[in-house]
């Protein structure tokens, strides 16, 4: 029977760093995981790591989101080093479709908060024209 200290409940992207961060540190790490089937985080995001907008009303948390974000290639450099696996991480950032007026309003204020908060965040927001440019 294999015996651990550490069980980790969940093998997608966070679940395998954890454990995978814990087994460096010298730790025996037992991961249980539903398997391929299930759709969880991970798979719904296709690995994605998102931070636009974390941590809105909650400045410590957004510290914490963008410091762990920032501490991906590190992780990225460690696997392909220890499994020569590529996981072809790219940081060029994202995102968020708003669908009315009120909802990019209230999108830019969350992102303002942000930039006051954090000191550093950028964003722009892009007029529909532009967009189509980039997402055609």
């Amino acid at each position: 029977m294999h015996k651990s200290k550490t069980v980790v409940v969940g093998g997608g992207l966070l679940g395998m760093t954890i454990a995978y961060g814990l087994a460096l540190e010298g730790q025996q790490v037992c991961v249980l995981d539903e398997g391929d089937s299930a759709f969880r985080a991970s798979r719904g995001n296709f690995g994605l790591i998102w931070v636009q907008s974390k941590g809105y009303g909650m400045t410590p948390y957004a510290h914490w989101t963008r410091q762990a974000a920032a501490l991906w290639p590190e992780l990225a450099g460690k696997l392909l080093a220890d499994t020569g696996i590529n996981v072809h991480l790219r940081q060029n950032g994202g995102y968020q479709l708003c669908l009315s007026q009120a909802e990019l309003t209230e999108e830019v204020h969350r992102l303002q908060w942000l930039e006051s908060a954090l000191g550093d965040y950028p964003f722009e927001v892009l007029e529909p024209n532009e967009l189509q440019k980039r997402l055609p």
